[in-house]
């Protein structure tokens, strides 16, 4: 006898007639009953500054990667993919920069900026944050061998950095943020100057190493800003497995707001803001608000 209709669709789907899953999963009939099974990633990837390029539109199956391209303006950094992972998550893989504007420069995902004159360092300080930036904090010996090469290159003999002793005689912290120094780049068995030397440069004479020199001498300094802030979501604080909901693309300034609109918040999954630097970096927040529009 055949079966016809909404009873045939229901024959041929067997146990999973009547049954649904929840999003991203599928039903599978077996013999002892049915499952769910996950099938695909939820929603659409967030691909800050990009725009989906694919001919067919937007494949949300397990494994399948889809070609972004950066909006006008934004440099490509990374690949051009977002790709749905067998765990039912997005994976965004490409980053759209802006590039550096006139006057900064690039290495690693940081932008500096060589002051256009010579300056005190209290001075320097001063012009640095004027331009939402600080004097230059080396974290790493990478760093430091950048920043020789540019000195190189644009003829730097003294260049100001962010490290000082000003007030805590012998205990260098940076300006920037008010920590330790620990990454140094004094010459070997150097002996620090007491009572007025209280500035850091690096100096050519010194095979670019470090030197404390009086504030008030007038040489070339480095400013470095915070280019990029990432927000990431998921079910756990390491972003590996996080997906990156938004970010803001500096420069900041002094005591702007910023805004970052996420296009999903999932309830109950945990937000975490980072800074886009290779090594630890801190930006002070005053205050930060996450909610739902």
């Amino acid at each position: 006898m055949a079966v016809r209709g909404v009873h045939a669709k229901k024959a041929l789907a067997g146990e999973c007639a009547n049954h649904s899953c929840k999003e991203g999963y599928k039903c599978v009939s077996e013999r002892d009953g049915r499952r769910c099974e996950l099938a695909y990633c939820i929603k659409r990837p967030s691909v800050a500054n990009a725009e989906l390029y694919e001919p067919f539109g937007l494949s949300r199956d397990l494994g399948r990667g889809m070609i972004y391209k950066c909006e006008h303006g934004f440099k490509l950094k990374g690949k051009p993919f977002a790709v749905c992972r067998n765990t039912g998550i997005w994976k965004s893989l490409i980053t759209c920069e802006k590039p550096c504007e006139k006057g900064w420069i690039q290495n690693r995902g940081h932008n500096y900026c060589i002051g256009p004159d010579k300056k005190t360092w209290n001075d320097s300080k001063a012009d640095c944050i004027s331009k939402g930036s600080y004097l230059v904090k080396i974290d790493h010996a990478a760093e430091n061998d950048w920043l020789e090469k540019v000195m190189i290159d644009n003829n730097i003999n003294h260049m100001w950095i962010g490290a000082h002793d000003i007030g805590h005689e012998g205990s260098w912290r940076w300006v920037y943020d008010n920590t330790t120094v620990n990454y140094t780049n004094w010459p070997n068995n150097y002996e620090h100057a007491e009572g007025h030397e209280n500035c850091a440069e690096m100096w050519d004479k010194a095979s670019y190493r470090w030197n404390d020199k009086v504030c008030t001498s007038v040489i070339q300094y480095v400013c470095h800003r915070l280019t990029k802030m990432l927000l990431h979501v998921g079910n756990s604080l390491d972003t590996s497995r996080m997906n990156v909901c938004g970010q803001f693309i500096g420069p900041a300034v002094n005591g702007q707001v910023i805004v970052i609109r996420c296009k999903t918040l999932p309830e109950g999954q945990i937000v975490k803001l980072t800074s886009f630097h290779t090594a630890p970096e801190f930006f002070h927040l005053a205050e930060v608000e996450v909610y739902a529009v």
